[in-house]
């Protein structure tokens, strides 16, 4: 694996291979055998919806002791140092994260 990412790093691929590469990936409708067994199979076993409960104030604190506090935020642009200092955001996480649970679709 070393080999690989050192011979990369030495002659990283050009975007005229790149580009095309990806794109035969991500921008060709593909087709699907919508027939397919394993499809029916998955049919017939019936699972029912997962259950869940609501998630406690407490269980989010819990998960937020985890995260280093001072590290780059993430997608929310919010460092974890403030989402352990302020309990109140903790309650409105716990009540986001159920609100999107409870929601059907």
């Amino acid at each position: 694996m070393k080999n690989i990412q050192a011979r990369v790093q030495a002659h990283p691929p050009q975007m005229a291979d790149v580009e095309p590469y990806w794109k035969s990936l991500w921008g060709e409708k593909a087709q699907h055998n919508e027939t397919a067994e394993w499809i029916r199979r998955e049919e017939r076993r019936k699972i029912s919806n997962m259950d869940w409960k609501p998630k406690q104030i407490m269980e989010i604190t819990s998960f937020l002791v985890i995260p280093c506090n001072w590290k780059s935020p993430g997608k929310d642009k919010i460092q974890n140092n403030w989402l352990k200092a302020f309990p109140v955001a903790q309650w409105h996480i716990a009540k986001s994260f159920n609100a999107i649970m409870e929601e059907t679709e």
